[in-house]
């Protein structure tokens, strides 16, 4: 019996959080002769910001599609240098895009794109993909709504789950963990991998690819494995144990109190806090 796996494909470009779609046609959900059930977007023919709004309604929501086309211009539709149209979108108002009801998130599933990013390492703040987020944010021991993009008490961004940080020669991998010695109950474990020599991500669009199997999460910049996460012991709607891995199966870091969200209640992202 075929599994079914969710390939959520943004092939195309995402600058300080962008997304774009080379595929013609609007948003298209369908399955393939493998039971492959796959999405594209293709943001090509959007005349106006709010065609795409109505087109992703359901699959993908923003923490504030009121901003998108309007003065602000950290939130719209633009022409990229090769001539194809991408959605920009930056600090403030273009904060958060995540998968919505109708976008299940659950294993297998496959998240492929291509990017470009603004990465601060002074601040920690920069461009994130998340990956098994929670739906619904978590809330805080000390009652802070910790969101995908908003810093916490000890000044590490929200959110539960995992997340890769975008810099311009590397990723920082972020298993976010539950502690007792932060204030809101989560602490960031970091683990930084180099991308592959010449790839520079705050100035070249960059082809990347997320595999999760349900049991470890491959993750791919410019057609190189650069980790693997290795994730398990589900307790109480989250894994609680990951280990990540070098490209040859090195042990780099290890989690036993780690937030990856599990099956049916977890989401992906793609965050920003870029440029402040």
């Amino acid at each position: 019996m075929k599994r079914k796996l969710i390939c959520l494909i943004l092939v195309t470009i995402l600058l300080c959080s962008l997304f774009s779609m080379n595929v013609m046609g609007k948003t298209v959900l369908f399955s393939n002769e493998d039971g492959v059930t796959i999405f594209y977007e293709d943001f090509e023919d959007y005349e106006m910001p709010a065609d795409l709004i109505n087109n992703l309604m359901g699959y993908w929501r923003f923490e504030d599609d009121s901003a998108l086309g309007s003065a602000h211009n950290d939130f719209n539709i633009i022409e990229t240098e090769d001539g194809t149209q991408a959605l920009y979108a930056h600090w403030i108002h273009g904060r958060l895009m995540k998968s919505d009801t109708d976008l299940i998130v659950k294993s297998p599933f496959v998240l492929g794109g291509r990017i470009m990013a603004q990465g601060d390492t002074a601040t920690y703040h920069g461009t994130f993909i998340w990956i098994r987020s929670s739906k619904t944010p978590l809330v805080s021991q000390n009652g802070r709504l910790l969101n995908e993009y908003e810093e916490d008490i000890d000044k590490e961004v929200g959110g539960t789950g995992l997340a890769l940080e975008l810099y311009s020669n590397k990723i920082d991998v972020i298993i976010r963990e539950w502690s007792e010695e932060t204030e809101d109950g989560l602490f960031s474990n970091r683990t930084p991998i180099d991308l592959p020599e010449g790839v520079d991500l705050t100035n070249n669009f960059v082809d990347f690819l997320v595999e999760d199997d349900g049991n470890v999460i491959k993750v791919t910049f410019d057609n190189t494995l650069l980790c693997t996460i290795e994730y398990s012991e589900p307790k109480e709607g989250y894994y609680s144990k990951a280990v990540v891995k070098d490209a040859e199966g090195n042990v780099l870091n290890e989690s036993e109190v780690a937030t990856l969200c599990a099956d049916d209640e977890a989401a992906i992202a793609f965050a920003n806090r870029a440029g402040i």
